[in-house]
């Protein structure tokens, strides 16, 4: 099955996850869902990310081509890292983690079926957008490929699955899941198939919607008890549970 029917099958699947009872509030609920990105303080991570997105795409020439030239002419990456980064960017991550929450619920772990909405929400939405705008921007690929380079949609459903885990779990489990985001991220860099700015806004994209969906289902409640933004213009491409970042932060 392509990517692209998976991400479908899962924005269906995000018709009958909700926190709330009332059915009438579903599509309310989630329409609030995607605009989260906007609506919580992850949009701090899409202001700065989209603004980082901006600044490689206006300096391309100077960047993003001749960092790309360099790393496809020898590819760091061996074959098995570079198929392990991949299928990391496939939802088979995001899909193994849904799996494992719901053995988890089925012992009454909690809080289980609410990560397996958020699992399922982050990469529903994120992989949509992303797909939207593969069909609007029309980029074509470093290697001439197609016109889809933008965003990358591995490192968008990658970041997607990171970042709920970072958010939900301890550092010690959130560090590997952006490991293997950031790998994916630069493997589709190393395969000659993404800019680094089309993997910055994938990631931007999956981040903005992994920490959209955790703020809105904090511990403890529902997504109706959602913070009120805080308005931070603050740049953490990899955020963690505790705050923290692996990359480090930019204010604007």
């Amino acid at each position: 099955m392509k990517k692209i029917y998976r991400i479908a099958l899962l924005c269906l699947i995000t018709l009958f996850l909700t926190d709330t009872t009332a059915r009438a509030s579903v599509i309310e609920d989630r329409l609030n869902d995607a605009a989260s990105p906007v609506t919580t303080p992850a949009n701090s991570y899409l202001i700065g990310g989209a603004s980082l997105t901006g600044l490689l795409f206006l300096l391309r020439h100077n960047v993003d081509e001749p960092l790309q030239i360099r790393t496809a002419a020898n590819p760091p990456l061996s074959h098995s890292l570079e198929r392990l980064g991949y299928h990391g960017g496939e939802l088979y991550p995001n899909l193994g983690y849904v799996g494992i929450m719901l053995v988890e619920a089925a012992f009454g772990v909690d809080r289980a079926l609410t990560r397996v909405d958020m699992m399922v929400s982050a990469s529903a939405y994120s992989g949509a957008v992303e797909v939207l705008l593969k069909s609007v921007v029309h980029e074509t690929r470093p290697n001439n490929y197609d016109q889809k380079a933008f965003p990358s949609g591995h490192a968008t459903v990658a970041y997607a699955f990171a970042s709920v885990v970072a958010s939900e779990h301890p550092w010690y489990i959130g560090v590997p899941a952006y490991a293997l985001a950031t790998l994916t991220g630069y493997s589709r860099m190393n395969d000659n198939a993404h800019y680094l700015h089309d993997v910055i806004a994938g990631a931007t994209i999956g981040i903005s919607y992994g920490l959209g969906m955790h703020y809105r289902r904090p511990e403890g409640g529902s997504s109706a008890d959602a913070p009120v933004p805080t308005h931070s213009w603050n740049l953490q491409l990899l955020p963690m549970e505790t705050g923290a970042g692996i990359f480090a932060s930019t204010k604007f």
